[in-house]
């Protein structure tokens, strides 16, 4: 068993990836210990934890200059575990994708990598734009709604004011008459 600090990290490998020491272990160890985060992950359908698996599988090859390797797994990443929908994960996945083509040398698949990139920064863009549209939008018909209700509220309070005012004048109205007839039938 891989030891870190006293503690097993091989028990619950998912949870003690955040607290693993890296500097400590070789080459063999962490390849052994990602691989089986990944199979944890597998096992339960967690899918955002098996493309960060296979993220860190791909650091460990990549030190390690086997960049095929980690290649396969970031592509694999592409293929399986990132959502179409999620841009900004796709994006930073194929950053980590062109980092290592330029290292490996591969420059005309380094390339067309940077173009989607180009592609993808456009769309997250076009993205970011609709949503803080929509934020506005959201802002501006909230501050509408609560400006109707302002002039709803003060026209109620005005009609209320209105038929008060007129009740009063009625009432007085009828002091007055019944005063009259009073008055009239004293007479």
């Amino acid at each position: 068993l891989m030891q870190d600090g006293g503690k097993s990290i091989a028990r619950d490998p998912v949870h003690n990836l955040l607290f693993l020491d890296w500097g400590k272990h070789g080459y063999e160890d962490r390849l052994a210990f990602i691989e089986k985060s990944k199979k944890v992950n597998l096992a339960e359908g967690y899918e955002e934890g098996v493309a960060a698996s296979n993220y860190y599988l791909s650091v460990i090859y990549e030190e390690a200059k086997a960049y095929d390797k980690a290649l396969a797994v970031l592509k694999e990443n592409d293929l399986k575990y990132i959502p179409a929908n999620n841009l900004y994960r796709q994006f930073i996945n194929q950053q980590h994708i062109l980092r290592i083509q330029k290292k490996a040398g591969l420059e005309k698949e380094a390339l067309l990598t940077a173009e989607s990139l180009l592609v993808l920064s456009n769309k997250l863009s076009d993205q970011a734009g609709k949503e803080l549209t929509m934020t506005l939008e959201k802002k501006y018909e909230t501050a509408k709604k609560q400006q109707e209700i302002a002039l709803l509220t003060s026209q109620h309070e005005l009609s209320r004011l209105q038929l008060q005012t007129e009740m009063e004048k009625r009432e007085a109205l009828q002091r007055e008459n019944q005063l009259k007839e009073e008055k009239l039938t004293k007479e």
